[in-house]
């Protein structure tokens, strides 16, 4: 029974595998992600946070806003800024809880979130702290319009969300 039973079965399932195969490694209708494998690109999680602990700390400054951050912030910008195609990626320590995390214009939200969320991450890992993450489009010759937040809603979980409040002045065409 199981003799005439298997082959079909198992020609059935290498059909299915091989069409699903090939329908999700070439769709026509799905945008080119040039994010993929960003968090591969350097620096990496362990070299950023080798590089951040060999900062040495600088009496008097003040907490979260203190050189190793600004190292962080950097090394998190190259990382886009020297790739290619290059991106306009910008970051900030606000105060020792939030940051601010600078978008090129008109970046799709999807890429934004994925963004917010390596920033989040990666500065998680590396200082321990569940840090507030504003996003902001970031305009040249005028001041960066604030499009959205990343906040930690469950410390125990670990549950994140992000919400968009796109400035009128973006929406009307």
């Amino acid at each position: 029974m199981i003799k005439r039973i298997l082959p079909p079965v198992l020609a059935l399932s290498i059909i299915t595998t091989g069409t699903w195969l090939v329908i999700h490694s070439w769709n026509p209708h799905l945008p080119d992600d040039p994010y993929r494998g960003a968090n591969a690109w350097p620096p990496s999680l362990g070299k950023l946070k080798r590089l951040v602990d060999a900062v040495p700390p600088v009496p008097g400054a003040r907490p979260g806003l203190d050189n190793a951050h600004t190292t962080f912030a950097h090394l998190f910008e190259d990382r886009y800024r020297n790739h290619s195609p290059a991106m306009a990626v910008g970051m900030r320590f606000m105060t020792v809880d939030s940051m601010r995390l600078m978008v090129p214009p008109r970046m799709e939200p999807w890429a934004v979130n994925r963004l917010a969320l390596t920033a989040f991450s990666q500065a998680r890992a590396v200082f321990g702290t569940a840090y507030k993450v504003d996003m902001y489009e970031n305009f040249i010759g005028s001041p960066p319009l604030k499009i959205g937040e990343l906040r930690m809603t469950n410390a125990r979980t670990g549950a994140i969300k992000i919400v968009y409040n796109y400035p009128t002045a973006n929406r009307e065409h």
